[in-house]
């Protein structure tokens, strides 16, 4: 059996009544990822089961040429339905029929007749805060159409709006804002509560679009220049970004998008920072290959959500030649999945060693992942002082990711820095708020600050094989 992965870090010198006097630099919770790992499973076809079409005897669905999905409750059932645009400027609707945990799409004409002219690429989201989905459509024109949801919650009826009733109409049809053959994804990219929208586009950069509504009013704000959070990515050509939300808080993990780059469809991971995308974003950072589509594919477009109900995002991939490829969600999170996020590999494979630094800022790979922060990025903001509880005891906490269980954290605390006789401490683990994909872990010193000698404390991190 291989040895469990053991990364030491932190070291603190704790003299008596005095608490700390050196810490080593780091930040808690940037570009924290929770991203799941895809294994290629079938083409979609239409009114059978998911999953079940591995052999191919049902027809695939197919949409033409370049086919590009989005997947969302828009019949608020509890599972998720699929909406495909394609080349040709056509929607096609697919109604999930099936339950959370099987799903079967079954052709809907909700949206027929709905022509935007050439590269339909759809995105569904609450953009007007009134608890229905509205649609946004990508196109190859410099622009986006917005379809206003005039229906109810489990009734979608759409409506195009246009003039002073667009809020995107002071940006239509100029290359100044973003590039042709435009593709949203909708998402609160800032924390504000309130849906934005993010556009990929035929350059592989991505726009970003702060919605600023007021009093009643759509207000849609381009972030050009510095305030443009995404203006760091330029990745391949014909970029389609997807939002990720792990845990359906309403607070992405990420952006998943597909792009070409490279003579191969790629897909890429985009981190939020602290759940938000709150830094500029490295370009080509996580950029891996999708070879599992078929001969002649070109492109790539995402969508992600749970489609069988446990608990994983799975994935589904458009492409050039109009076919819906499902990937099924693997073990979620994990030392070996965020390698293969984070690192080139094979080629980076020493670089992504638990205990390599490759950003030099003193934390090690293991300790990056387990404090969901970037191994490329240099991290150095200060270290999280101790505390005295009501006993005089110093208290330490740390918040660390929550979804692998191979994870686990001690102190030990040593009398010299030779660290050969150790006691170690245990932490009190608690979870303030679940849906954060973090757990804040607590260790006090067992010997009064006021009356301990001169000792040394560190934080051993163990992943289990």
């Amino acid at each position: 059996m291989p040895a469990p992965r053991t990364v030491w870090w932190a070291l603190l010198l704790l003299l008596s009544g005095q608490g700390l006097l050196h810490g080593q630099p780091a930040t808690v919770g940037h570009g924290f990822m929770q991203m799941a790992s895809f294994q290629y499973l079938e083409r979609i076809a239409e009114n059978v089961p998911l999953g079940s079409n591995e052999d191919g005897h049902a027809p695939a669905i197919d949409v033409g040429d370049r086919s590009k999905p989005t997947l969302a409750d828009l019949d608020h059932d509890g599972d998720l339905d699929l909406l495909v645009g394609g080349a040709n400027g056509w929607l096609t609707y697919y109604e999930n029929i099936g339950t959370p945990t099987e799903g079967v799409f079954k052709f809907s004409s909700l949206l027929s007749g709905l022509d935007i002219g050439n590269e339909a690429a759809p995105a569904l989201g609450d953009l007007d805060g009134d608890g229905d989905l509205d649609l946004l459509i990508g196109c190859d024109d410099y622009r986006l159409f917005f379809y206003e949801n005039t229906g109810t919650i489990t009734k979608a009826s759409f409506a195009l709006r246009t003039g002073d009733a667009d809020p995107f109409s002071g940006y239509q049809g100029d290359a100044s804002y973003w590039g042709n053959y435009t593709c949203p994804t909708i998402t609160d990219v800032n924390g504000s509560g309130r849906m934005d929208v993010v556009v990929g586009d035929v350059h592989g950069e991505m726009q970003y679009f702060q919605n600023d509504s007021h009093d009643g009013q759509l207000v849609f704000t381009w972030m050009g220049g510095l305030a443009n959070r995404f203006k760091d990515v330029s990745v391949g050509s014909h970029l389609a970004p997807c939002a990720v939300d792990n845990n359906g808080n309403g607070r992405p993990e990420g952006l998943l998008f597909g792009t070409f780059a490279n003579d191969y469809p790629h897909l890429c991971w985009a981190p939020g920072g602290a759940f938000y995308f709150q830094e500029p974003l490295p370009s080509g950072q996580f950029l891996y290959p999708v070879y599992s589509l078929e001969e002649g594919e070109r492109s790539c477009a995402p969508a992600v959500g749970d489609l069988d109900g446990d608990g994983e995002m799975d994935l589904i991939l458009g492409g050039t030649t109009g076919r819906l490829f499902l990937f099924r969600g693997g073990a979620g999170a994990g030392y070996e999945v965020w390698q293969a996020l984070c690192f080139n590999l094979p080629g980076e494979a020493n670089l992504a060693e638990p205990a390599a630094d490759p950003d030099g800022d003193r934390i090690r790979n293991l300790v990056e992942y387990a404090l969901g922060l970037l191994p490329k990025s240099a991290d150095a903001s200060p270290f999280p002082l101790p505390l005295l509880d009501n006993g005089g005891h110093l208290t330490q906490a740390l918040q660390i990711r929550d979804d692998d269980p191979k994870l686990s954290v001690v102190a030990e605390v040593s009398a010299d820095l030779s660290f050969a006789s150790v006691t170690t401490i245990q932490p009190v683990i608690s979870d303030p708020d679940p849906d954060d994909g973090l757990k804040t872990l607590t260790f006090t010193d067992p010997t009064p600050a006021a009356t301990a000698p001169r000792h040394f404390l560190r934080f051993r991190f163990d992943h289990a094989p």
